[in-house]
C-alpha cells in the first residue's frame, strides 16, 4: 500500500545544531513514525530531499501540527 502525502507550498529552511533542514507543513496526508529515508519530489517529479523525521504525534486529524 502507498501512501502520499502533499504540500502545495515551497518548504521554509531551519538550522538546529549546525545542521539546516528544510520543513514543510502538508496540505493532504500526513507522515508517521517509519517514514524516514521516503523520497520528496518537486513539481517536475524529480528527488529534492528525504524525509529524516516528523512529528509522531501527527494523525489525520491535527497534520497541521508537522
Amino acid at each position: 500500500m502507498k501512501k502520499i502525502t502533499f504540500d502545495n507550498n515551497p518548504p521554509t529552511s531551519y538550522t538546529d545544531a549546525n545542521t539546516t533542514y528544510w520543513r514543510t507543513y502538508w496540505d493532504s496526508g500526513i507522515i508517521q513514525a517509519g517514514s524516514s529515508g521516503a523520497p520528496l519530489f518537486d513539481q517536475n517529479k524529480r528527488i529534492v530531499g528525504v524525509v529524516t523525521t516528523g512529528n509522531v504525534n501527527q494523525t489525520c486529524t491535527n497534520s497541521a501540527t508537522a
